[in-house]
């Protein structure tokens, strides 16, 4: 029984029992998003709609389900990790900071199929509807979901210790993100396509990046040593609780202006995202006025 920690997880949650399942569905979650890559670069879309856009609108698709199943993969590793402590506290740890990959993952899996659906379907306002109620709500469930992560796990490891930094600070950066992905969403119901193709491409990277720290910190996380967990400063669990909320705050803002880009209806709009004039039929259906004389007809 060397190494073994008698630090076992006394309250009602414990994160090493609940890792396995979310080692399994973050896989389960990356083969899905697999998947969606495999029918983005086997098929392609309907003639209708231009050849270029759809080439764009496949190219969206394609690098945020990449970042996606990178994430996502991630994810499952480290959780996995988090299934084989022996510190409850280590794994409180690496849960918190490797828990909102998976939101993220989940996120950009939503924002790949929006696209997706633009590219090989004609939307119809029902589908659209739909997507956007189920991305709020995603949006919505994430950000709780952080928040009430970040508290449980830093009153779980500082056991009755100077809580009121994580009983406040949790939600205080919940309402912020909330405010920010509100604003972001606003500003991103009508994007020229060159905006589009930059968010996208910023949305992607974030993914990846916040994959890749969360990664990184869950690893140093659990190289420390379980007897140094087992009674951790009240200052570094403040840290952990901020970071497991502000590095995937960065990855969820940057995701909503290309999830809402892709279900925003943009008939009617021109490339730079300004609404199409119709040419105002003439009276009998002649030609517009001032555009010379018939042809034909004495201009006497």
């Amino acid at each position: 029984m060397t190494g073994i920690v008698a630090d076992s997880c006394g309250s009602s949650w414990s994160p090493i029992v609940a890792a396995g399942p979310q080692s399994a569905l973050s896989g389960v979650l990356a083969g899905f998003v697999f998947t969606g890559i495999v029918v983005v670069l086997s098929t392609k879309p309907d003639s209708h709609g231009s050849t270029i856009e759809r080439h764009k609108q496949r190219s969206y698709a394609l690098q945020l389900f990449t970042s996606a199943f990178i994430t996502l993969a991630l994810d499952s590793y480290f959780t996995s990790i988090t299934a084989g402590e022996l510190s409850c506290n280590r794994a409180n740890v690496e849960s918190a900071l490797s828990g909102g990959v998976l939101g993220i993952g989940a996120i950009m899996l939503l924002a790949g199929l929006g696209w997706l659906l633009v590219t090989y379907s004609e939307r119809t306002e029902d589908l659209r509807t739909i997507l956007i109620y189920v991305l709020g709500g995603v949006w919505a469930l994430i950000i709780a979901m952080l928040a009430i992560s970040a508290m449980d796990i830093g009153q779980a490891m500082l056991k009755h210790r100077g809580q009121g930094f994580v009983d406040i600070v949790p939600w205080a950066i919940a309402a912020l993100m909330t405010v920010a992905v509100i604003v972001r969403a606003l500003a991103s119901r009508r994007l020229s396509d060159g905006a589009i193709e930059t968010a996208v491409r910023r949305a992607a990277l974030a993914a990846l990046a916040v994959g890749l720290l969360s990664a990184l910190l869950t690893g140093i996380a659990s190289a420390t040593p379980t007897n140094w967990w087992s009674h951790p400063p009240s200052g570094v669990v403040d840290i952990v609780i901020v970071l497991s909320m502000a590095i995937p705050a960065i990855a969820l803002i940057a995701s909503v202006p290309p999830a809402v880009a892709a279900v925003s209806d943009r008939r009617g709009s021109s490339a730079t995202g300004e609404p199409k004039r119709q040419r105002e039929p003439q009276p009998g259906g002649g030609r517009p006025t001032g555009s010379g004389p018939t042809p034909g007809v004495s201009a006497d």
